[in-house]
């Protein structure tokens, strides 16, 4: 038994590792529920950073709910603590290949320093080793080197828009219009898709969001996103919605006749419009101006949909600093690179010398999903360091559909199983020559060991 968990330890950590997608960030590429196996040799292994840990567990043991590794979380005592002492330098095995442009890979959460991942503020307190991360899965739309932008949505690689593989599939949020109001459980069959996908929108008059009282009042409301605004209304989704029909009354709230649809792709919203009343089915495109998104500074007027341009730092290669961009590159520099960083007026101090470049000491990477609107990703949280780097999925073995909704509720996607993560054209299903194969090995071991008992 020993030996069996020495050996399963060492596969684990140098050559495969298995992860489970769970949410739908990269849906339709990759689905929740997929069960992947992850390369760790195409990049080049890396070596453990945290050296007493429980094997096989990444970062918590089941059932009981307790860290699987010693490290000490608390801010203050963080550089002191005999745990945190037992870290390893980052070191990584030789690969075989480096990452490519629009590669789905497997990396540490470069913010998983919070409990809420959600919750982003450039300066905060780090409470995990590098290695015991979150576990995300998104596409590597930005090498070392590149100038990232996303307009109107689309990724635009050095001023050209990027071309994604064909097993790709873009989702985006839409908004839905009917000729009366809304009929979720009807239009949800008509469309196909679960009725939890479709969010009735409701509006608000903007005279009535204009005074304080009533604005608090609407805050009262929990869930609720306002999607877009005209010279009159606010529209809004809440959901699931908050029938309180005194506040309802008291703000002028009513239900609209179009809906929020989650997570769509262009050739579905082509297919729907114009069948069973649908007015228009238009992408959202979300507003500048979004604080919650890197760099986290009121002078980047930047969204979801519109963002960058931002250069990704590599290795060697000298970039300018700039008391504009700073905010861009400060954790770089601190967290991801170790120095000190300070600004005095118009100038910038990197370990207490007057800077005005900086050269990284390793690559820098840009990951987003492909449902656009439904990933948290690089436009939260910026860049991925190539120290965080996990591996290369390469094969699905499982596939369960309802994966979130219990074991008993998983729905087998058997098209899915023994299949590719990458390559070109239709995904095939190696399960059926894996069968043959099997019934063939063990019929054979069966006349093999029945002839040699005979002998």
């Amino acid at each position: 038994l020993l030996f069996a968990i020495v050996v399963a330890t060492f596969v684990h950590t140098y050559f495969m590792q298995p992860y489970i997608i769970p949410s739908g960030s990269l849906e339709k590429s990759l689905l929740i529920g997929d069960f992947l196996l992850v390369s760790k040799f195409h990049y080049g292994a890396r070596i453990p950073m945290t050296s007493v840990a429980v094997p096989m567990f990444h970062d918590s043991i089941p059932l009981i709910k307790k860290k699987s590794y010693l490290f000490s979380d608390n801010f203050e005592e963080r550089k002191n603590s005999w745990k945190n002492k037992l870290q390893l330098p980052y070191m990584r095995l030789p690969g075989f290949e480096t990452i490519k442009r629009n590669e789905i890979v497997v990396f540490n959460q470069p913010a998983d320093t919070l409990l809420d991942m959600n919750i982003f503020t450039p300066e905060r307190n780090y409470y995990k080793p590098i290695d015991k991360k979150t576990n995300l899965v998104k596409r590597c739309v930005g090498l070392p080197g590149d100038s990232l932008s996303v307009i109107d949505s689309y990724v635009y690689i050095n001023g050209k828009k990027t071309q994604l593989p064909d097993r790709a599939v873009l989702k985006f949020n839409y908004m839905i219009t009917i000729g009366k109001p809304f009929d979720l459980r009807g239009v949800a069959k008509k469309l196909g898709v679960n009725s939890d996908r479709i969010v009735p929108a409701y509006t608000i008059p903007n005279k009535i969001l204009e005074q304080p009282k009533m604005m608090k009042l609407f805050n009262k409301i929990k869930s609720f996103e306002v999607i877009k605004k005209d010279s009159s209304y606010s529209y809004f989704s809440n959901n699931p919605p908050l029938y309180n029909r005194r506040v309802f009354h008291e703000l002028q709230i009513k239900q609209a006749n179009n809906a929020f649809i989650n997570s769509m792709t262009e050739a579905e919203a082509k297919r729907y419009a114009g069948r069973w009343g649908i007015i228009s089915i238009k992408k959202l495109n979300y507003k500048k101006g979004d604080d919650g998104l890197f760099p986290h500074d009121p002078r980047y007027n930047w969204s979801f949909d519109n963002f960058g341009p931002v250069y990704i730092p590599k290795k060697g290669k000298s970039f300018n600093l700039t008391i504009d961009n700073i905010p861009i590159y400060r954790r770089l520099i601190t967290e991801y690179e170790g120095n000190s960083l300070s600004v005095k007026g118009n100038q910038i101090f990197i370990n207490g010398k007057l800077a005005n470049q900086y050269t990284p000491k390793q690559n820098y990477y840009w990951m987003m999903g492909d449902n656009r609107h439904n990933s948290l990703d690089g436009r939260k949280w910026g860049f991925v360091p190539y120290n965080h780097v996990v591996g290369k999925p390469v094969f699905i073995w499982l596939s369960f559909d309802n994966f979130n909704q219990g074991i008993l509720n998983w729905k087998p996607r058997w098209n899915r199983f023994f299949s590719t993560v990458h390559g070109s054209g239709k995904r095939v299903s190696y399960l059926p020559y894996f069968l043959v194969g099997l019934t063939v090995f063990i019929i054979g071991n069966k006349l093999w060991k029945r002839r040699k008992k005979k002998a």
